[in-house]
């Protein structure tokens, strides 16, 4: 209640007011509840977005830390493959580059540890090598002398007895006194006598041997030659009687033995030619006296090419039986004064010990090789033998033995590689520098597959309209850490020629799967990769388990996966590409012919492999659309594809005119730098998830 008097309102009247508060309460505390829901609201709105701000920024990347350290520590043989590759700026990127720099140390620490395993491997080698050499060497000595010691023992045994009995004995006894006159011989010793051709004093060669004996006052020995047998003959001095005693053992056998036994240390055993100890001390020997007289010397290697494909399709006795033939070939061509040797399997050595002129050993390199390139009949079968040759030349090429070979070796090889262009070649001044960093090169190939040292790039393919993104092909790298980034075509063929190319091949199929897996883990599927397969890779039977596995472990589908491989890897033996192919292709993985056109083009394996697509060769798509005979090729390709049921791909598409021509004939997906270029694994991520056309 309210009131307030005349006076107040400066009025003739009063105001009482009253005012009803019974709801007052009520409507305040239900006022209240209202803001404070609104404030819990709010506080709730701000949480969930700190927290998702803090999960991208924090603890995502936190976790993806901690996966890929778990992941390194559980793989340590391949660090690389779990970088981060963080380019963040923050502390969490600081976090993540420090692990990207531990794990480049931790795998340049473990090709270094590798490296030392290796050498301590090879030098442990060479000296298990050169103590079982020694062995050998000691126990044949030991054997030779205990074998001497035994026949002495029993000459002296022999001697003891028969001298009691020596008209009875089968081996000659004799008596002569100091000055050589026989006193007695019992009837064994006249073949001796009539050698000596005298029965009453020995040979005049034979007194100063009495007289040593006599002299040391003990018995010696001495080995005599009669007819074809060999005797080792005891001379026994008894000086209180005046006269010697000769007892005589027949060691023919013995002495056979050590021939044979000399002869199997200098000879080759298949074809009789000196062997490589008695080549290399006639080698020094040519060189001695070439310093002398400061003449010229020169060493030929002669290797035989293909003996591996005589082996393996006449067995090891058809390929003894033509390097037999052709050992006697090259003995009927060479010169007396020349050495002929056999040094390995495949591999002849000639030393030509004094050269007039280098036109005399091309002269006489194509001679031989004339000689050996030839067919050989054995076992009712001819074998065509294909040989290629080194010359290195004294003092020029090598002022010492082993200098001088190596250096034959290097240019042997050289040629080898020559093909048909140069059955022969001289050594030349660098070879030795090529070779070396060939061979540092296939060793750091070598770690780099081993520990991860190689990276992979991707190419996309898209749709022939560009608005579906149809696969990706998968292209190798080796990032070098002196000479940058190299393309496969810098070490592809060394991993081929040194057996490297299967353990390469391994390593990008994993290093795919993987990729493809981790593409599936962002939400950002491939609908095919495709991978480069070479020759050695369809011969081996083993790849559709590899295949198999890997599909396997990374919950891969099949069909996700593309092999391609060429037409002449395929030619090479079809039966073995059609079975590996087969099983690849019950796997799910599909299968590409790359280059197709440059190689065979048979319509036969195109009807009996199990192929599902065809890439044209970038060869025939430089000439779009102008070129009027690119444009037939391509378009008979595409036809000749359809009609069997296949698709077509174009590689090395580059413009805009090439693209409309190739999707008017009627291909199906293009690949080439008018789409997209080949990057790495962060660019081809940005570019999926940003960039690729959708469907």
């Amino acid at each position: 209640m309210v009131h307030w008097t005349p006076e107040q309102l400066n009025r003739d009247y009063g105001v009482r007011a009253r005012l009803d508060t019974t709801g007052i309460d009520a409507e305040l505390r239900a006022f209240l509840l209202r803001i404070a829901a609104l404030v819990l609201l709010i506080a709730l709105f701000v949480t969930a977005v700190t927290l998702a701000v803090l999960d991208r920024l924090v603890f995502r990347p936190s976790r993806r830390l901690y996966r890929h350290m778990l992941a390194a520590g559980a793989d340590p043989d391949h660090p690389l493959a779990y970088r981060l590759n963080s380019n963040r700026d923050d502390e969490l990127g600081a976090a993540s580059q420090a692990f990207d720099h531990m794990l480049e140390r931790l795998a340049r620490d473990r090709t270094a540890l590798r490296q030392r395993e290796r050498d301590l491997q090879t030098m442990n080698t060479t000296l298990e090598a050169q103590v079982t050499r020694r062995t050998a060497a000691l126990t044949e000595a030991n054997h030779r002398l205990q074998q001497e010691a035994k026949e002495r023992q029993a000459a002296e045994q022999q001697a003891r007895r028969l001298a009691r009995f020596p008209d009875e004995n089968s081996n000659p006894v004799l008596r002569v006194n100091p000055d050589g006159e026989i006193l007695y011989a019992n009837p064994a010793a006249i073949p001796l006598l009539r050698h000596w051709e005298d029965e009453q004093r020995l040979p005049a060669d034979w007194q100063p041997r009495l007289t040593a004996a006599t002299t040391a006052g003990r018995v010696t020995y001495e080995e005599v030659a009669v007819q074809g047998r060999w005797y080792l003959m005891a001379i026994n001095p008894i000086p209180e009687e005046g006269y010697l005693n000769l007892y005589g053992v027949d060691i023919t056998d013995r002495k056979r033995f050590e021939a044979e036994l000399a002869k199997r240390n200098t000879e080759d055993a298949l074809t009789g030619l000196p062997n490589r100890q008695v080549f290399r001390d006639r080698v020094g020997q040519a060189l001695r006296e070439r310093a002398s007289d400061r003449g010229r010397a020169a060493v030929l290697l002669i290797r035989i090419e293909n003996m591996d494909l005589i082996n393996g399709l006449g067995g090891h006795q058809a390929g003894d039986l033509v390097l037999t033939a052709l050992a006697r070939r090259l003995r009927q061509a060479v010169a007396p004064d020349q050495t002929l040797a056999r040094l390995g399997e495949e591999v002849f050595a000639l030393l030509i010990p004094k050269v007039a002129s280098v036109d005399e050993l091309a002269r006489l390199s194509e001679q031989l090789l004339g000689v050996l390139n030839s067919s050989v009949t054995s076992q009712g079968h001819e074998f065509a033998s294909r040989a290629s040759g080194g010359w290195a030349i004294y003092p020029h090429d090598g002022a010492d033995t082993a200098t001088l070979l190596r250096n034959a070796q290097l240019a042997a090889h050289r040629a080898s590689r020559q093909g048909e262009r140069q059955r022969y070649l001289f050594f030349v001044e660098g070879l030795n520098e090529a070779v070396e960093s060939r061979q540092r090169r296939l060793r750091e190939l070598r770690n780099a597959i081993d520990d991860g040292g190689l990276t992979l790039w991707f190419q996309p393919q898209l749709s022939s309209d560009r608005r579906r993104l149809s696969g990706l092909e998968a292209l190798v790298r080796w990032p070098h850490p002196s000479d940058g980034l190299l393309a496969p075509d810098a070490f592809i063929p060394l991993a081929e020629e040194h057996d490297l190319i299967i353990p390469l091949g391994e390593w990008v199929l994993k290093a795919a799967c993987r990729q493809l897996h981790e593409w599936q883990q962002l939400g950002l599927p491939v609908p095919r990769l495709a991978v480069n397969l070479g020759a050695r890779h369809l011969l081996d039977s083993r790849l559709p388990g590899f295949v198999a596995d890997l599909l396997r472990d990374y919950e891969l589908p099949g069909h996700c996966l593309e092999v391609e491989v060429t037409e002449s890897t395929v030619m090479e033996d079809i039966t073995r590409s059609e079975e590996v192919l087969s099983r690849l292709v019950r796997l799910g993985v599909q299968v590409a012919v790359d280059d197709f056109g440059t190689g065979h083009s048979s319509l036969a394996y195109l009807k009996r492999l199990p192929i599902q697509r065809i890439k044209i060769d970038r060869s025939f798509i430089a000439g779009l659309p102008d070129d009027a005979q690119d444009r037939a090729i391509c378009r008979t390709i595409a036809d000749l594809s359809h009609s069997l049921g296949l698709q077509v791909v174009a590689e090395g598409v580059e413009t805009t005119a090439q693209a409309a021509a190739l999707q008017q004939m009627g291909c199906n997906d293009l690949q080439g730098f008018l789409l997209a270029r080949p990057g790495p694994i962060t660019r081809i991520t940005h570019w999926l998830r940003h960039e690729a056309p959708r469907p």
